[in-house]
C-alpha cells in the first residue's frame, strides 16, 4: 500500500512538472512568435512572465533584453544582456548587442585599463563555467592522487619519475581550477555590479540629499555598489569616480 501510494505520489510530482515546463516553453515560443511579428509589447510582457515565475537562462535573458532593445528600454535590455552574459560568459550574440546597446546610451564612461597580467587572468576565468571549473579542479586532483600512489608504489623507476612530475603538474593545476570556480562563485553570488535604470540620477558626495553633487548619470550605465546606508548606496563607475545615489535608481546584475 505504501509503496503504490510512494509510485502515485511520485507519478503525480512529476506530471505537475512536465505540464509546468510545457506551459513555460509554450508561452516562450508564444513570445517569440510575437516578436518575429514586431509586436514587442506583447512579446514582452509574455518574457517577463516567465522570468517572474523564476525561469532563469541566458537565451530567455538574451531574448528578453532583445525585446527591451527595440522597446527602446535600454537600460532593461542592458541590465537583462549583463544577466545573460552572467549566466554564459561566452555567449556572443549577447555581448554583441551589450557593445551596441552601450552605444546608443547617454554615458560613455572611460573604463580604467588593469594591469594586463590581470586582465588576461580574468579572460582565463572566463573561458569555463564555474562547475566546469570544479569539475575540472575533481579530475586534476584525482590524477594527482593517481600519481602519487604510483609514485609510492610503482615498481619501475621511470614510472615513479613521470608519476610524480605528472601529480605535482596535476596539483598545482588543480588548485589553479579551483581558485577558477572560488572566483566565478563569487561573483556570481556578490551582485556588486548594477545598471541605472532611471532616465537621470544626481550622484551625490554623501548619503543624503542636502549634499554636494558630484556628476550625473543616465539610464543604462553600469556601476558597482560598494556598501549600502539605509536607502543609499556607495557606487563606483567605470573610470573609478564615486558617489552616493537611491537605491531606488539601479537595480543589481
Amino acid at each position: 500500500m505504501n509503496k503504490q501510494f510512494l509510485f502515485c505520489l511520485a507519478l503525480g510530482i512529476a506530471s505537475l512538472f512536465a505540464d509546468s515546463v510545457f506551459a513555460v516553453q509554450t508561452k516562450a515560443l508564444q513570445a517569440a512568435g510575437h516578436y518575429a511579428a514586431k509586436e514587442y509589447d506583447e512579446a514582452a510582457q509574455l518574457y517577463a512572465e516567465i522570468i517572474e515565475q523564476g525561469n532563469v537562462s541566458a537565451d530567455l535573458f538574451y531574448n528578453y533584453a532583445n525585446t527591451c532593445f527595440n522597446l527602446e528600454r535600454y537600460g532593461e535590455a542592458i541590465l537583462f544582456y549583463e544577466r545573460a552574459l552572467v549566466l554564459n560568459p561566452l555567449h556572443e550574440d549577447a555581448q554583441f548587442n551589450l557593445d551596441f546597446v552601450n552605444q546608443r546610451i547617454t554615458d560613455k564612461i572611460e573604463r580604467m585599463q588593469p594591469f594586463f597580467i590581470i586582465s588576461w587572468i580574468n579572460a582565463l576565468g572566463l573561458l569555463f563555467t564555474t562547475d566546469e571549473w570544479a569539475y575540472g579542479s575533481i579530475a586534476l586532483f584525482v590524477v594527482a592522487l593517481t600519481g602519487c600512489l604510483l609514485f609510492i608504489f610503482g615498481r619501475y623507476r621511470r614510472l615513479r619519475k613521470a608519476a610524480f612530475v605528472v601529480g605535482i603538474i596535476a596539483v598545482g593545476l588543480s588548485l589553479c581550477a579551483f581558485a577558477f570556480a572560488f572566483a566565478q562563485k563569487n561573483r556570481l553570488e556578490a551582485h556588486t555590479d548594477a545598471i541605472v535604470m532611471v532616465g537621470a540620477v544626481t550622484v551625490k558626495s554623501a548619503p543624503n540629499t542636502d549634499s554636494a553633487d558630484l556628476f550625473v548619470l543616465h539610464e543604462g550605465a553600469k556601476i558597482a555598489v560598494i556598501q549600502a546606508v539605509e536607502n543609499w548606496s556607495e557606487i563606483r563607475i567605470a573610470d573609478g569616480s564615486v558617489g552616493w545615489i537611491k537605491n531606488t535608481s539601479f537595480e543589481r546584475i
